[in-house]
């Protein structure tokens, strides 16, 4: 499986997202007893944006987000020195409509990257028709760093194909056959458990028009199986 997996990864790896890998958390609402700053982005059905509740131009949504970062960055400092409490840092909210397209997100998690370090929820509006309120911890809070060098980093991923076709959500394992959602959650559950594969991130190859709801299915079976690590390429044709 090592050598198909390899192969994947050299088409894969020429349009990553960030090779720092964003930690995605899957999404929920389960209380937790670490504070955290969260910035809202909601994406509406006809792919209006807003930011903390906000509508804000899409032509001006980097603008407006790197206002709101800064001023989270202000809150996270706050909570940590006034209540003297661990925080979960910042994390970013993704409350989009189930059928917005891959492409259309991806371009918006572009104008999201930062050099600091930070979580991402998924949110889809059919599960949540206000945003949620709190996030569900992840299994892992530490965003493994890359290694020394790029050989290092590719022997860690493990790429993910995701296909929609008549029967459904369709994926795929390094270049191994096609499997439905539940066999992925089982395969995926197997291979981070096994001591003798190096994998601790997933690499999704994704194509343009998945819905939103279809990822983050995807995501949530990822983060279910122990890889809280999960970088995003360019979408496919």
């Amino acid at each position: 499986m090592k050598s198909s997996i390899e192969c994947t990864l050299n088409t894969l790896l020429a349009s990553v997202l960030s090779l720092n890998l964003m930690l995605v958390d899957g999404c929920g609402n389960s209380k937790s007893t670490v504070k955290e700053t969260r910035i809202v982005i909601g994406v509406d059905q006809r792919g209006g944006v807003s930011i903390a509740g906000r509508a804000v131009d899409r032509a001006k949504f980097k603008a407006a987000f790197e206002n709101a970062w800064a001023l989270a960055k202000v809150d996270s400092r706050n909570l940590d020195s006034t209540k003297k409490q661990a925080t979960g840092g910042i994390i970013l909210v993704l409350w989009v409509d189930d059928d917005v397209n891959y492409e259309y997100l991806y371009k918006m998690m572009l104008e999201c990257q930062t050099s600091a370090e930070y979580r991402m929820t998924f949110a889809p509006r059919s599960r949540f028709p206000a945003p949620p309120v709190d996030s569900r911890e992840p299994k892992n809070m530490a965003v493994p760093r890359p290694g020394k060098n790029e050989l290092d980093e590719v022997t860690r991923m493990l790429p993910v194909q995701i296909t929609v076709d008549k029967e459904g959500l369709r994926l795929r394992i390094g270049e191994n056959e096609r499997i439905t959602l539940n066999q992925f959650k089982a395969e995926l559950t197997q291979i981070k458990n096994d001591p003798d594969l190096p994998f601790d991130r997933v690499i999704l190859g994704v194509d343009r028009n998945l819905r939103f709801a279809d990822l983050t299915d995807v995501v949530d079976a990822a983060s279910e199986a122990g890889f809280s690590a999960i970088g995003f390429p360019s979408p496919r044709e």
